[in-house]
C-alpha cells in the first residue's frame, strides 16, 4: 500500500517500494529512490538524491545539491536548484525554477526549462528540433 514519511530527515533514506509514496518534509542528506509506482519529495533537500523510477514523479521545493534523474516516464522539478542536474529521459518533462549551475539534459522529447539559468546549460531534444548549447 501506499505510505508516507512527513518530517524532517537528517540521515540517508532508501526506498524500494512497488507503491505509491510521499516524503514530505527536509532531507539533509542522500536520498535514493527505486519505485515502480508515482511519488512525491515536496520540501527542501540539501544533498545527493538519486532517482530510477519507472513512473511519474515530482521533486516540488529547493534542492542545493546535485539531483540525477533516470526516467522513462513524464516528471517536474519545480523550485530552485543550485548545484547539477542530470537527467536522462524519454519524455516530456519541466524544470521551472532558477537553476544556479549547470544542467545536462538528454531527452528524445520535448521540455520546458522555464526560469533563470545563471551557469552553463545543455540541451537536447530530438523531437522538438532544438539541439543548443548555452553558455554564459
Amino acid at each position: 500500500m501506499c505510505f508516507s514519511l512527513p518530517g524532517n530527515h537528517s540521515e540517508m533514506i532508501r526506498i524500494d517500494s512497488p507503491m505509491c509514496f510521499s516524503l514530505p518534509g527536509n532531507h539533509s542528506e542522500m536520498i535514493r529512490i527505486d519505485s515502480p509506482m508515482c511519488f512525491s519529495l515536496p520540501g527542501n533537500h540539501s544533498e545527493f538524491i538519486l532517482i530510477d523510477s519507472p513512473m511519474c514523479f515530482s521533486l516540488p521545493g529547493n534542492h542545493s545539491e546535485m539531483i540525477r534523474i533516470d526516467s522513462p516516464m513524464c516528471f517536474s522539478l519545480p523550485g530552485n536548484h543550485s548545484e547539477m542536474i542530470r537527467i536522462d529521459s524519454p519524455m516530456c518533462f519541466s524544470l521551472p525554477g532558477n537553476h544556479s549551475e549547470f544542467i545536462l539534459i538528454d531527452s528524445p522529447m520535448c521540455f520546458s526549462l522555464p526560469g533563470n539559468h545563471s551557469e552553463s546549460g545543455r540541451g537536447r531534444s530530438v523531437h522538438c528540433g532544438q539541439d543548443h548549447a548555452r553558455r554564459k
